[in-house]
């Protein structure tokens, strides 16, 4: 089966993170090492500028920075995502890994109309292998999915059993709402 990923174009601004008591956003200005933006830090064994060879066209920090920093506030805005999550999951007894893999098999189950094997779960999330087999037999064991003889190779067979569809039905609103739009 051939596998289609989604990539959502994220914008490289600061975001509002809801997890700060002050309103604040992720943004260059919170990152590590923010204060080299105006003066060098001293470290031990001298000046931040002359121990990272500053002048010699390495620039770790402040200017020619934007794409780095514009990944770290993606980076930064996905684990905050990911916490609202995980706090969303308490009751349910999966975790952030657990919900996803479940989430991407019914997706991906409701997109062929039949069983998907781990591997194109896997690849589906670009997710390691061997990450969603031991997931997948979490789930199995939960009774969230049932897993059949190999669909090819050492690959199982996944079904979404009737507990895992319920179980995602019952989260989506709460996940939904500590979603934010894309």
């Amino acid at each position: 089966m051939k596998v289609t990923t989604v990539t959502f174009k994220v914008p490289c601004e600061p975001v509002p993170d809801p997890d700060s008591n002050d309103g604040g956003t992720h943004s260059a200005s919170r990152l590590p090492h923010s204060g080299l933006h105006g003066s060098p830090r001293t470290a031990v064994g001298g000046d931040v500028r002359s121990r990272w060879g500053w002048g010699s066209g390495l620039v770790p920090f402040g200017e020619g920075r934007a794409n780095t920093q514009c990944q770290q506030r993606r980076w930064l805005t996905a684990w905050s995502w990911r916490r609202r999550v995980e706090r969303a999951l308490v009751r349910s007894g999966l975790g952030f890994r657990q919900w996803l893999i479940l989430d991407a098999t019914a997706a991906l189950i409701a997109t062929t109309g039949d069983a998907v094997s781990q591997g194109d779960v896997a690849d589906y999330l670009g997710l390691n292998r061997m990450a969603v087999s031991r997931a997948m037999s979490g789930l199995d064991a939960k009774g969230l999915v049932s897993r059949g003889g190999p669909m090819s190779g050492p690959s199982w067979r996944i079904f979404m059993a009737e507990k895992g569809m319920n179980l995602l039905w019952d989260l989506a609103g709460d996940i939904e709402s500590v979603s934010s739009p894309c």
